[in-house]
């Protein structure tokens, strides 16, 4: 499934939050907001919005960790 870069962008950073600063949670304040770009992303269960705390999900987490390393290995192409 393709998501939209937003969702994705949203993934990525959910996931630097958790796996490398250590945080299970973040707050939306913390991340960009985009409605649709959450609505989606918790409707194929990759996220949960509580309050104002977004949790990634096992799921979530698989589909962010392919995203980080296509990103990561991108920008090492380009150096």
């Amino acid at each position: 499934m393709k998501l939209s870069d937003i969702a994705e962008e949203i993934l990525e950073a959910l996931w630097i939050s958790q796996e490398e600063k250590g945080n299970v949670e973040t707050s939306l304040k913390k991340i960009t907001l985009e409605d649709s770009a959450l609505t989606e992303l918790t409707k194929i269960g990759y996220i949960t919005v509580e309050d104002d705390k977004v949790r990634l999900l096992n799921k979530g987490k698989e589909y962010a960790q392919g995203t980080v390393r296509r990103h990561r290995l991108a920008e090492r192409l380009m150096v």
